[in-house]
């Protein structure tokens, strides 16, 4: 029904104004007006106001007719008050106040108006009935409407300087993230957790993590990045005030330091014997330094027994390298994606080393006299010194391992992986994970002895693993269009994994 009031309102608009004044007699105007403003008993007040308005403004027209566009704006504003007056009915019968009750309307528009937050759309509807309502209140109504208006406009430009302000605030929070992002990749962080930092406010180091959570606290004048071996060397003033250096743990746990073997007493619990010459070291300075808690090495300590490591919280060994050797393509996998294997290194390493014979011949085929008598030499001896010594050292190693985690020890051991220079680098990034996951099933499970799966399942045997592309990588290898790559020995010493690091401390409750 609006809409048909609406279609009209715009029709008659349309039709008087072309007529430029030519406006028809007050009855041609009131009988045009259509069903929904007239005819009703429920409607005829509203009828009633609509024919006394239209003739006013009917009136007031004619009266401009020598300005048009004086009596096109007593048009517009005699079809704004049709326009209410058609929708006045349908919405006073939603109103609790009684038809006619013009101060109860005001009273409604007002207190709409005032409420917080304020309801605009109620206070609109409420002015405008109010204007239908009482002419004497329309000046008031209008008023009120506009200032509605103004006042929505004001709550807009707010809301749209808020968020130029928000979006202001987010880009420069992106940006301080993205600065501060640039500056923690520049920073070293152990095990991704542990950075070295400075505090300029009371010129200490500590460290945080990539939050820029305090992890340690910030009270050494002098601080170094955390090493492989899990310990950072820092310093500071000791209980009598002198300048000593420490190790920490990731912890924050401190064991003050010694670096040569006349630094050591009773208050030293940590040994650095990476820079000193430890082949002449004798047991005794162990067994006579008891409070020893860490010791850090390049190579295994001859003085170090058992009885004095099986009392030590760390033993890190540095330097250390194992090399085993694989077949060309072995260990296979369940499928050529896989990663892992069910092998034991010492299943490939037997029918490795069986092919030796194969070997030989193969690398020193097309080749006379001393060169082939060469080729098969330095292809034996990388079969009896590598292949197999490296096979034995790896056993000792075991079984040195097995023995430390029965004494109640754990181990963590590093292997890495080889990723071999010629072929698909992928498929032999996955081999090398292969030949890890070989190795790591040695340490784990050879022989069936349940106890070290026990260890592993407990966490005190731990294999960290990583894969790294061959030294030899972009290594022109002539002879590789003959098919003779695989048996070449400059390839065959890069299909191996390297136990690179050791690890010895005691287990933490």
């Amino acid at each position: 029904m609006k809409q048909k009031c609406f279609n009209f309102l715009l029709k008659f608009f349309t039709t008087e104004t072309r007529r430029h004044g030519e406006i028809p007699p007050k009855a041609e105007v009131i009988t045009s007006v259509p069903p929904c403003l007239r005819g009703e008993k429920k409607q005829s007040t509203a009828a009633s106001r609509v024919h006394r308005i239209l003739s006013q403004r009917a009136s007031h027209f004619r009266t401009h007719q020598s300005h048009p566009t004086k009596g096109i704006k007593s048009l517009l504003s005699a079809c704004l008050f049709l326009l209410l007056a058609a929708t006045a009915p349908a919405q006073k019968s939603d109103l609790p106040c009684d038809v006619g009750n013009c101060p109860c309307l005001e009273a409604k528009a007002d207190k709409a108006l005032s409420a917080r937050p304020p309801d605009f759309q109620t206070a609109i509807e409420k002015y405008q009935a109010l204007a239908l309502c009482d002419p004497a209140k329309r000046a008031y109504a209008d008023k009120q409407i506009l200032a509605v208006f103004e006042e929505i406009q004001n709550l807009q430009k707010q809301a749209s300087q808020n968020a130029a302000k928000a979006k202001a605030k987010e880009k420069e929070a992106i940006a301080q993230k993205q600065r501060a992002e640039a500056v923690l990749d520049k920073i070293y962080f152990y095990c991704d957790t542990l950075g070295l930092a400075y505090d300029q406010r009371n010129g200490k180091y500590g460290y945080i993590d990539k939050y820029l959570n305090t992890k340690i606290d910030f009270k050494y004048d002098e601080a170094f990045s955390f090493e492989e071996s899990g310990y950072a060397r820092v310093r500071r003033k000791d209980n009598s005030d002198r300048d000593s250096y420490f190790l920490i743990d990731v912890l924050g746990n401190e064991y003050k330091l010694a670096t040569a073997l006349n630094q050591l007493d009773s208050t030293i619990t940590a040994l650095d014997l990476r820079t000193i010459s430890i082949d002449s070291i004798k047991p005794e300075v162990f067994h006579n330094n008891k409070q020893l808690q860490v010791i850090l090495a390049d190579k295994f300590v001859p003085g170090l027994d058992l009885q004095v490591l099986t009392k030590l919280k760390t033993f890190y060994q540095s330097g250390f390298s194992l090399k085993l050797y694989f077949d060309n393509d072995q260990p296979k996998g369940v499928n050529p994606a896989s990663t892992t294997t069910n092998l034991l290194y010492a299943q490939t390493y037997f029918a490795y080393y069986n092919r030796k014979g194969q070997y030989l011949k193969e690398f020193s085929s097309g080749l006379v006299g001393d060169e082939r008598a060469k080729a098969r030499a330095s292809m034996d001896e990388f079969f009896e010194h590598d292949v197999r010594g490296e096979w034995s050292r790896f056993r000792a190693f075991r079984e040195y391992l097995t023995e430390e985690l029965r004494n109640g020890n754990c181990v963590k051991v590093t292997i890495r992986g080889i990723v071999t220079p010629v072929g698909n680098q992928q498929y032999n990034s996955k081999l090398a994970a292969r030949r890890v996951d070989c190795v790591t099933n040695h340490l784990f499970y050879f022989e069936g002895e349940t106890d070290i799966a026990d260890f592993v399942h407990q966490g005190r045997f731990v294999v960290q693993s990583e894969i790294s592309r061959s030294a030899k990588h972009g290594y022109n290898f002539a002879r590789n269009e003959s098919g003779r790559t695989i048996f070449d020995l400059v390839f065959v010493r890069e299909r191996r994994v390297e136990i690179t690091g050791m690890e010895i401390f005691r287990c933490q409750k």
